[in-house]
């Protein structure tokens, strides 16, 4: 902000309030096609505190306000030609200052909300867009994992390309005892989480193409679950249920499903 004293040695009273004479139009048509009168330009920096947005030329239809042609400046409106100008000023004014708000406003929502996970990570994964900026892409997870479960993410964009990922149907996590992946992550990316608080991903049953359905005993999928009848049970007409609060999304039961298609899926989550 600046002092009187410095704004009073710097711009001349006369410069100050009357930056210009006002400027005169020949005659009425002059006047209805013509209002460039580039006061704003010659306000010293000082003074036009309130005004730099308006530091700019353009051309102007006098009578309806239409910005005709914009000349060298520097952004904004200028405001000079009437109601109709001053209208289209401060409407553009709002948008831009909308626009940028709700750019900002979408982004952050988007880390809050959360990205949706198209595959499965690593235990103790972070939120997918959080995850995505965090993770190193250096490959100790994918080194230490002795299930060799964990890949890395290959022929995709480069957002993704590197970061970790467990593909169910070929190898899942087997919940080890160590869980040494997320201890060897130095990035943070993969946080080190309780057992019970796993959330890779859940699993889900289509019953349709399940072999119980046709009458055959199989019980694949809730023998070999890691976390037992805590994650996967048969229900009293002997189907096969998931229990949400208990499953970890590691991947067994998708594996280890013998019916095509899969009966058995996990889901990223």
């Amino acid at each position: 902000m600046y002092s009187l004293k410095v704004f009073t040695e710097i711009v001349p009273y006369r410069t100050r309030f009357f930056p210009r004479e006002p400027f005169e139009y020949p005659d009425d048509k002059s006047r209805a096609t013509r209002a460039h009168c580039e006061r704003c330009i010659e306000m010293p920096a000082p003074t036009a505190r309130g005004l730099r947005i308006l530091r700019t030329r353009r051309t102007v239809g006098a009578a309806s306000g239409e910005v005709v042609r914009r000349g060298p400046g520097r952004g904004g409106y200028c405001v000079s030609a009437g109601d109709g100008g001053r209208r289209q000023f401060f409407r553009q004014l709002v948008d831009r200052t909308l626009g940028q708000a709700a750019d900002y406003v979408g982004g952050q929502v988007d880390g809050l909300v959360g990205r949706q996970r198209q595959r499965l990570r690593p235990p103790g994964a972070i939120a997918e867009v959080n995850f995505l900026d965090t993770c190193y892409r250096c490959g100790n997870c994918v080194d230490v994992c002795p299930a060799k479960a964990i890949q890395h993410t290959k022929g995709e964009s480069d957002e993704l390309n590197g970061t970790p990922v467990i593909f169910a149907d070929s190898q899942p996590c087997l919940v080890c005892d160590g869980l040494e992946c997320m201890s060897a992550c130095p990035s943070g990316a993969l946080q080190i989480t309780p057992r019970a608080q796993i959330r890779m991903g859940l699993a889900r049953i289509d019953h349709e193409p399940c072999l119980r359905t046709t009458g055959e005993l199989c019980t694949e999928c809730v023998d070999t679950c890691p976390e037992g009848e805590r994650a996967l049970r048969f229900d009293a007409q002997g189907a096969v249920e998931v229990i949400a609060e208990g499953c970890i999304g590691c991947g067994v039961c998708q594996w280890r499903c013998p019916s095509q298609p899969k009966a058995i899926v996990v889901l990223p989550r």
